[in-house]
């Protein structure tokens, strides 16, 4: 009786908590933690960074379309360009 009452005084003192866990581990241990949170900050500032940009770029994308209008005007404009350059680049390559 004497060993299970000594095992229960011993579970009041154990540390389970993460910062005591963190303090009683090995080095290659901690090493991979510390790894791994900085990893996780990484992985949050490049989410943030993203996020932040397409915001940025849906703004300028809203003030183009009311510069340029609709999408359908600006596209018949790129194939009516791309035509063009098209017979341009053919009456050079005549001329050659």
């Amino acid at each position: 009786m004497e060993e299970i009452v000594n095992l229960t005084a011993l579970e009041g003192s154990v540390d389970f908590s993460m910062m005591g866990m963190f303090l009683k581990s090995d080095w290659v241990v901690k090493f991979v933690i510390i790894l791994l949170v900085i990893f996780s900050i990484q992985s949050w500032k490049t989410i943030i960074q993203k996020i932040l940009l397409i915001n940025k770029i849906k703004k300028i994308s809203k003030k183009l379309k009311i510069i340029f209008g609709p999408v359908s005007l600006w596209m018949s404009f790129t194939n009516k360009l791309m035509i063009s350059i098209k017979k341009a680049f053919q009456i050079f390559l005549e001329i050659l």
